[in-house]
């Protein structure tokens, strides 16, 4: 037969109401027609006969006591296109529990309806293969645990799955006598109440819920669920959901741990200076950390664009041609860079960054997206600048010393060979006069004033040296001939003619000037320098307060030096021999230190070295943990018949093994000299003495005013005293040491932190 839906559903609840609830026969009789068919899943066997189903439905209720426990309401749902069924599963009691299930089933295409009737409990497993059993076991199959509750205060349960049974881990029997068929007992009291309320809420804009709350096992453990269910209301007026349950209890843990890393993420990124990125190089979007709003003072670029344009803030126009550089190798699939550039904040200052960049790529190679991070170095620089300066510059004109000045102008020559270049040599005449009427401070301030003055008339690009007391030289490079440097060598003179300090003109003071060309493309810094210097000294015998350019006829003819002379006084009046040598090992040690690819080996030579150079017996470097509670010694040198005291001397307590009150040597300077061990604390002297140590020299890695460490120089032989030269030039030493520790230790918190972005990175995908 074909019938309207309308018709279909009063078939379907008259069906139930007189077979579940009224057990009225007469009436469920009436319901039967040739069009109805009863099937039985464990006979196999299809009844069409009114008799036949009558028979087949007094021998169910004989086996199952005749007492029915609990029923619902019908529930619709759409298998697929042709077959549409309604499932009533229902408990009966008899022996054991039983579950019988009770299912229509209309195949759209004849409309013809079945009702198809198994009992699982007694099922045969070939039964269970016929797609009707399969349909009434679709809720036990599911992967979850499905109810049905009453929405009232107990939210009484109507029906459970087995999968429900599992999930909590009560039969139906406990559920019945130690829950009072209570879902609301299974809700973990922590939850409930929100729970509640977010149903209600839901509610109000439909008939759908979806919640996640804390469900209480038998065993009292608590596991996160998801809820998912429906609002219904059955032909009697019950108000009841029908609800799936899925664990999440795995996910909800993935979820707080990823929400810890992201929290600990978010920490690292408010007490870090560091900026990270995120470059989509297909669509060309930028995305950057809030540090960049917080250190710049403005928005950060969306796009590569927008940072090379220089109406905008972002990049000095130095730096800009090193940032097409980086963008391009990124493009062209470059998986690691590294480079240094300056940003411009709101103020146009300049800082410095480090850019660290790992390009992903995706299955075919592709590069897809670069990860970066912006480190801010601008206090490295800062005070690499200084130590690179207090290495290369004198103290009192700031001009480049002699090596520094030598080195520079071979680099340039060997550099750019075919460029014309002027090498000028100037000597002040009579400057001794001046020291000795008016003293030394008032030559120093002289010399200051006067190299300041010389310094405005040069480019930036040009070399100015002192090599000597009162001698200094400039390099200018790439000059268009000659005629540029006459006029240098004219405006110098002129300079000293009108120099006055101290509003006092000074009278007889002048200068000569001897000036030698890069002709020749071979010429060698050493033979640049005699050349001028030749020419200073025929100026020099000529009466001084002039200039002359270097010729081959001049020195053969009133160039009388013989080899070895020289015109120029390159011992500096406040220097020894002594100094020179200390002032070049520290030259030595930053040069060493900048240039190096591996920092820790470099380390460990420059340790060999001032350990030879000052013939001490143990040179070390002790570093902090980073809570600053303990010190381990992670390079040490020994001299020869000197035992090593590495091994042995790894997380050294301040508190417990130094007493608390170590760090107290060291005097606002850094510095802790002892020339006898004997005098310190005595818990001092417990860790110092086995080391045979009898006086030590400790100088200390500072961050920001805060002792990170410190690098000492001991002596075993015999107690030492060290002159305040040596304590100066290995405390400079110390300092330069300090800054490249200190920048390991901040590259390693920044590997550190890319692993954990890395990580979180892989646990969100």
């Amino acid at each position: 037969m074909k019938t309207s839906a309308s018709l279909v559903d009063s078939c379907i609840n008259r069906f139930i109401q007189s077979l579940f609830v009224d057990q009225d026969w007469d009436t469920l009789q009436s319901l039967l027609d040739e069009n109805i068919r009863w099937h039985s899943a464990e006979a196999g066997t299809v009844f069409t006969d009114k008799e036949a189903i009558h028979e087949h439905i007094q021998q169910q209720r004989r086996r199952h006591s005749e007492l029915l426990v609990q029923t619902t309401a019908p529930v619709c749902s759409q298998l697929d296109d042709r077959y549409q069924f309604i499932t009533v599963k229902v408990l009966m009691q008899g022996e054991n529990w039983h579950t019988l299930y009770l299912s229509l089933i209309q195949d759209c295409g004849s409309g013809l309806f079945c009702f198809v009737q198994a009992a699982p409990a007694q099922s045969s497993l070939n039964s269970l293969q016929h797609q009707e059993l399969t349909l009434t076991f679709l809720p036990d199959q599911m992967p979850g645990g499905i109810f049905h509750c009453l929405f009232d205060e107990p939210l009484t349960l109507l029906q459970t799955s087995d999968s429900f049974l599992q999930l909590t881990g009560y039969t139906r029997e406990e559920i019945s006598t130690e829950l009072n068929n209570s879902f609301r007992a299974l809700i973990d009291p922590r939850d409930y109440e929100n729970t509640l309320k977010e149903v209600r809420e839901q509610l109000s804009h439909g008939c759908d819920k979806e919640l996640q709350f804390r469900l209480l096992r038998k065993d009292k453990k608590p596991i996160w669920v998801l809820d998912k269910g429906r609002y219904l209301q059955d032909e009697w007026g019950r108000q009841y959901f029908c609800c799936i349950l899925v664990d999440i209890t795995e996910t909800k843990k993935i979820q707080e741990e990823l929400r810890l890393s992201l929290e600990r993420y978010e920490i690292i990124m408010k007490q870090t200076r560091d900026i990270i990125f995120e470059w989509n190089l297909a669509t060309d979007q930028l995305l950057f950390s809030d540090n960049w709003q917080h250190r710049l003072g403005y928005a950060p670029p969306a796009t590569t664009a927008m940072i090379l344009n220089k109406s905008k803030l972002h990049l000095s126009d130095e730096h800009r041609n090193l940032f097409v550089s980086l963008r391009d190798q990124i493009l062209q699939g470059q998986p690691v860079l590294e480079g240094e550039m300056q940003l411009l904040d709101w103020e146009y200052q300049p800082i410095w960054y480090r850019v660290r960049i790992t390009t992903q790529f995706d299955a075919l190679g592709h590069p897809v997206k670069a990860l970066g991070i912006l480190t801010d170095i601008d206090e490295e620089k800062y005070k690499s600048q200084l130590l690179l300066d207090k290495a290369q510059k004198d103290a009192l004109t700031q001009y480049y010393n002699k090596e520094t000045v030598q080195r520079l102008i071979e680099d340039w020559l060997a550099q750019y060979p075919k460029a014309f270049n002027a090498l000028m040599i100037i000597d002040i005449d009579d400057f001794k006069h001046v020291n000795d009427t008016l003293g030394h401070l008032f030559g120093d301030a002289f010399l200051i004033e006067v190299t300041s003055r010389i310094h405005q008339l040069f480019r930036s690009e040009d070399i100015l040296g002192r090599i000597g007391g009162d001698e200094f030289l400039i390099f200018l490079k790439n000059i268009p001939g000659p005629s540029l440097a006459e006029r240098k060598a004219q405006e110098i003179l002129e300079a000293f003619r009108t120099f006055e300090i101290r509003n006092q003109k000074i009278a007889n003071v002048s200068c000569s000037i001897g000036i030698a060309l890069t002709t020749d493309s071979r010429l060698s810094y050493h033979q640049l320098f005699q050349r001028a210097d030749q020419a200073l000294y025929s100026i020099k015998n000529q009466g001084k307060n002039r200039y002359a350019f270097y010729s081959e006829l001049l020195r053969s003819e009133t160039f009388p030096l013989r080899d070895g002379m020289t015109a120029v006084n390159t011992r500096i009046d406040s220097d020894t021999n002594q100094k020179n040598a200390y002032a070049q090992v520290s030259d030595y040690v930053f040069s060493t230190l900048y240039n190096t690819q591996n920092l820790e080996e470099c380390i460990e030579h420059i340790l060999e070295v001032v350990g030879l150079h000052f013939n001490v017996s143990r040179v070390y470097i002790f570093e902090n943990s980073e809570d600053d509670r303990f010190c381990s010694n992670t390079f040490e040198w020994c001299n020869a018949g000197i035992l090593p005291e590495k091994d042995a001397l790894q997380r050294v307590s301040y508190e417990e093994d130094l007493n608390g009150n170590y760090l107290d040597n060291f005097d606002e300077n850094g510095i802790f000299y002892c020339p006898d061990i004997m005098t310190l604390d005595p818990k001092h002297i417990e860790i110092l003495e086995p080391q045979h140590i009898k006086s030590l020299l400790q100088c200390a890695i500072q961050d920001q005013g805060v002792i990170k460490g410190y690098i000492g120089f001991d002596e075993c032989q015999e107690k030492r005293l060290w002159d305040q030269d040596q304590i100066d030039v290995l405390a400079h030493v110390a300092e330069i040491l300090s800054v490249f520790l200190l920048k390991r230790r901040a590259e390693k918190r920044i590997e550190s932190l890319q692993a954990q972005l890395s990580q979180s990175e892989s646990t969100r995908r």
